[in-house]
């Protein structure tokens, strides 16, 4: 269901999870919930310059995009998230406009090692990731963010594409900000 479970519980009953549903829709109520910013939306909304969010997990996050391939989805700790394995993971958006934007900012699973990413921005790489933190029995998994460079003229107003390619590793959130963020370990 679209919009209702992001803030309550499914019903037992899948009759009223329908109900519930139809009538969430009807009002659209999803336009009156208050979504607290995201690990990663918090310092990009500090930084008071421009950027671009896609919250992954969330309908209400997904929203003007379209996604391709993300084939998996849970939530973690709280954090919604998407991870694509058998095809790249793609988002687009043909109503693009730039306004700046210098850094592809990422939130994703760092863990133990193996494991990679490799991010291309409208075709062209400009980043991977490599999961090397310690053994299992140190630490299983957790959240980082990752800022990666996108060079002069790469983005046009338009067609946007964001490719994740190689298996594996959970993505919460992707930003284009024009002030880089640091890294998050």
């Amino acid at each position: 269901m679209y919009g209702i479970y992001e803030a309550i519980p499914h019903p037992v009953d899948p009759r009223a999870q329908g109900a519930t549903g139809a009538l969430f829709g009807r009002f659209q109520c999803q336009y009156a919930m208050v979504v607290p910013p995201s690990p990663l939306e918090k310092p990009l909304q500090a930084t008071g310059k421009p950027y671009l969010f896609v919250r992954l997990g969330r309908p209400s996050g997904e929203r003007g995009w379209s996604l391709t391939g993300w084939t998996l989805q849970g939530e973690d700790q709280g954090e919604p998230w998407r991870a694509s394995f058998d095809e790249p993971g793609v988002l687009a958006r043909d109503d693009f406009q730039d306004q700046g934007y210098r850094w592809l900012v990422v939130r994703l699973t760092e863990g133990p090692q193996g494991g990679r990413k490799t991010i291309a921005v409208n075709g062209q790489v400009v980043g991977q990731f490599e999961r090397t933190g310690p053994p299992v029995s140190v630490k299983k998994e957790w959240w980082v963010t990752r800022s990666y460079p996108i060079p002069a003229g790469l983005l046009k107003n338009g067609r946007l594409e964001i490719r994740f390619s190689d298996p594996g590793i959970a993505i919460a959130a992707v930003a284009l900000a024009a002030e880089r963020l640091p890294d998050t370990d």
